[in-house]
């Protein structure tokens, strides 16, 4: 009497009849993802995958075709040797799934053309091709999937760390590490904007200690304190409606005020930064710090005469007028 057998191995099954080794079958399902794979590409793996499928034993089949309780995983992992052909539940229901799919209506056209069900004698002939096609899916889907982890991994980490050179450690906490990338991020200011809001403008501005928040610590800080001056009772920003008052730099609402200040410096730097065209490169961005650190020690005015709100404007890039 023949029986087949399965002995696992790293994605790939192995079959046996009568103790000796048959061709493989890869039964691993592929997942798409539209970031990484096209639909034609997506359709050519799923169509391997099926084609593979009408290579497997006839007691596999059997298996995978039954109705009612045989069908289900508690009844054939009972059962020897129906519970040697599968690694696990996950493994019998993808399997089961598959060929659900085969044999379903969905599929008619498809098995009229590659005339499935095949005989017997061509599914073995040609179980070892289709055994070594599958094997190279799986192993190109294996390094999509790794080199698509891996740029996820690396475009959340240089967002989290630009994000936070933007606003502090503080208001990037929540950015974990099964954060979408591409997803917007907009911190609470209001309690989370990197000033102590505990000292005047003066205080707060000045070099902090190393483990302190506050200026120079992270950009948003940075930009209240050169945009705001310090007067006796006055701290005026550098917008036209921007004296925040005194009382306004500490207290229970001051990251709160802070953080409203900085949402209006924000919008009208939005007006004078182009919306397009700039590429964000290792070039761009030494661009962008030589032309901050040039214009250091000049006045973009005279005291609060110039306010940013109404001298925004486009500065034009270097060699350009």
């Amino acid at each position: 009497e023949q029986q087949a057998k399965m002995s696992k191995t790293s994605g790939t099954y192995a079959w046996s009849i009568n103790g000796r080794r048959a061709n493989q079958y890869s039964i691993k399902v592929q997942k798409q993802k539209p970031t990484v794979y096209s639909p034609q590409t997506g359709a050519v793996q799923s169509n391997i995958i099926l084609l593979n499928l009408t290579t497997i034993p006839d007691e596999v089949e059997a298996i995978l075709s039954a109705t009612g309780k045989d069908s289900e995983w508690e009844q054939v992992s009972q059962k020897t040797p129906q519970k040697t052909y599968f690694k696990d539940q996950k493994q019998f229901d993808d399997m089961k799934s598959n060929y659900k799919t085969l044999i379903g209506e969905t599929k008619k056209q498809f098995r009229e053309d590659n005339g499935i069900p095949l005989p017997a004698a061509a599914r073995q002939n040609i179980r070892g091709a289709m055994t070594q096609l599958a094997n190279k899916v799986q192993n190109i889907q294996t390094a999509f999937e790794v080199a698509n982890q891996q740029e996820t991994k690396l475009r959340r980490q240089a967002k989290k760390h630009m994000m936070t050179a933007l606003y502090g450690e503080t208001a990037t906490a929540t950015i974990t590490d099964t954060r979408d990338p591409d997803a917007d991020f907009q911190p609470d200011l209001s309690t989370s904007f990197p000033l102590t809001a505990s000292n005047t403008r003066d205080e707060e501005c000045k070099k902090p200690p190393p483990t302190s928040a506050g200026a120079g610590t992270a950009l948003a800080a940075d930009a209240i304190c050169l945009c705001t001056k310090s007067a006796t009772t006055a701290h005026d920003a550098c917008l036209s409606s921007g004296n925040i008052g005194s009382y306004n730099m500490h207290g229970a609402t001051a990251k709160a005020t802070l953080a409203t200040l900085w949402g209006k410096i924000k919008a009208e730097c939005d007006k004078i930064v182009p919306a397009s065209g700039q590429e964000l490169s290792a070039a761009t961005l030494q661009a962008a710090i030589g032309s901050y650190f040039s214009g250091g020690g000049s006045n973009w005015g005279s005291a609060m005469d110039s306010n940013l709100d109404s001298t925004a404007r486009r500065r034009p890039q270097r060699g350009k007028t």
